[in-house]
């Protein structure tokens, strides 16, 4: 009987990104990966790469191992290290290539902090090749559309 082949691995490099800046201030994620929980402390210690700077508001970490089909995630933020956690954003990811990231964006709103994902990179970031092929898929069809509309009214015009 043959063992069942190995998951491929998984880099996820998580991205928290704040507009103010608080000293301090500790991001903190839980995972539910593939039944085993795992704690990731994200820093902002500029070891983030990318243009990527101490104290300028993103928070980076990565997790490492076999890849899931769905991975269960939960972010809360600490004023203080001693202060008390709240949670800011869970959510279920689903890794699509082996060097996956989550970008998420920290919003001080009238109801207290909370995270929203965030499609493309924060500002200052490149965006990864997935969002960039996404964005030219998208142009390339609001392009064959309108010709198609404009193919049309001309022919409409010829025939009247």
């Amino acid at each position: 009987m043959s063992e069942a082949p190995a998951a491929p691995p998984l880099r996820l490099t998580v991205r928290l990104s704040a507009d103010a800046v608080v000293p301090g201030r500790v991001v903190e994620v839980e995972a539910q990966w593939l039944g085993e929980a795992r704690r990731l402390s994200l820093r902002d210690d500029g070891a983030g790469g990318g243009g990527d700077l101490p104290a300028d508001g993103i928070f980076v970490g990565e997790l490492r191992g076999a890849r899931p089909s769905l991975l269960p995630i939960a972010v809360a933020v600490r004023a203080a290290p001693e202060a008390e956690a709240a949670p800011v954003w869970s959510g279920v990811f689903r890794p699509m290539v082996e060097e996956d990231q989550l970008h998420l964006r920290l919003i001080d709103g009238p109801g207290g902090l909370r995270a929203a994902e965030t499609l493309a990179a924060p500002l200052g970031e490149r965006a990864d090749a997935r969002e960039a092929a996404w964005t030219a898929a998208g142009f390339g069809w609001a392009l064959f559309v309108l010709g198609v509309c404009v193919g049309l009214a001309l022919l409409g015009r010829e025939r009247a």
